[in-house]
């Protein structure tokens, strides 16, 4: 099918060249209908210094930097290939394509890469490209973990605080801008928390942003924006808590996470979780949304008729690092001092 060898550097080397000079007019199509991974359906990676895999136009492979991979096809017969150069292509004995089945990630960072104790500030800035400001940074969090675990970020939450404590930080907070807004976009983290977790009466782990920022307690318009977190709730229960215009109340709508025979799901202290949320935004003037969860890959929530806009200028724009204890009083503080452990953070346009 496919083999992963890489040979002759110096057609490589000169296939990059000619490949670069015509990387904006270069364009492959498969006479294949299905090639493993290389099918017209799944094949969405760049090809060779960017030029596209099927009818594409072409686009620099910069736009999907994330581990780029190598993978020859043994027959040029396989591919069918146009452009100025193509017929000095033909002396070649494969094709080669790079190309990277990260493409569809728009953002993803892991903590293998940093020293234990203290996130610096300056490795926090690169990690989650430069937010504007950050809460808790400093005091509660930590990168923790070991050889047999690998590294994770810990965030503590002191007791007797919650999110509007007078005595400090409870948890963390900043905000990942990305760039442009989405209509459709997957968040997926792991996250532990710890042993004998006081989960009290809540709070947030997480989640997603679009439009303007409203204040808690204030109902969204369609027009102005909306708010999207995973929550826990008493006794592990876990939520997607969420601000959208048609919430039945002014503190955001709970929709509870199930197991596929109605239960409850409820998180176990002490043990490692993958969750994958999902958002898409609705045509405006319908009720077609989507918001999805999946946990371990068993999907808790599916809901296929929200409404979060009423104009299409409205998409994800940022994900919030949010997580903290609250409500905003003293009866969702915990009673002694707290801690989740977050890793493996994606932002992706396909399901990861």
């Amino acid at each position: 099918m496919l083999t992963y060898v890489l040979y002759n550097w110096q057609a490589l080397l000169f296939m990059s060249i000619i490949i670069g000079l015509e990387y904006r007019y270069c364009k492959l199509s498969t006479t294949i209908p299905n090639i493993g991974d290389f099918s017209k359906n799944r094949f969405k990676y760049k090809g060779f210094l960017g030029c596209a895999f099927g009818n594409q136009s072409c686009k620099t492979l910069l736009w999907c930097r994330s581990k780029a991979q190598i993978y020859c096809l043994l027959s040029p017969n396989i591919v069918k290939m146009s452009g100025f150069f193509s017929p000095i292509y033909r002396l070649f004995p494969l094709i080669l394509l790079i190309g990277s089945p990260d493409c569809d990630k728009i953002f993803e960072v892991d903590f293998e890469h940093l020293e234990l104790g203290s996130y610096q500030h300056a490795f926090w800035r690169e990690d989650w490209r430069n937010p504007a400001w950050e809460m808790g940074l400093a005091d509660m969090v930590e990168i923790v973990g070991g050889k047999s675990e690998g590294k994770s970020m810990q965030v503590k939450y002191p007791a007797g605080r919650h999110c509007l404590s007078k005595h400090g930080p409870n948890g963390a907070l900043w905000y990942l801008s990305l760039g442009q807004a989405y209509d459709e976009l997957y968040l997926s983290f792991r996250f532990k928390f710890k042993e004998n977790f006081e989960w009290v009466k809540g709070g947030k782990f997480h989640g997603f942003q679009w439009g303007k920022y409203n204040l808690a307690g204030v109902k969204p318009q369609g027009t102005d924006g909306g708010y999207f977190s995973n929550m826990w709730r008493p006794n592990g229960e876990l939520v997607c808590y969420i601000y959208h215009p048609d919430q039945t109340s002014i503190w955001g709508d709970d929709l509870v996470y199930t197991h596929e025979d109605g239960t409850t799901f409820r998180a176990e202290s002490g043990r490692w979780y993958t969750i994958t949320n999902r958002i898409v935004m609705n045509t405006p003037g319908k009720h077609n949304g989507i918001v999805q969860t999946w946990i371990d890959e068993e999907l808790v929530l599916n809901r296929s008729n929200m409404r979060f806009r009423d104009v299409d200028t409205l998409g994800i724009d940022q994900m919030s690092i949010s997580t903290f204890f609250g409500g905003c009083d003293d009866s969702w503080a915990p009673s002694s001092n707290q801690y989740i452990w977050f890793d493996d953070f994606q932002l992706s346009l396909q399901k990861p």
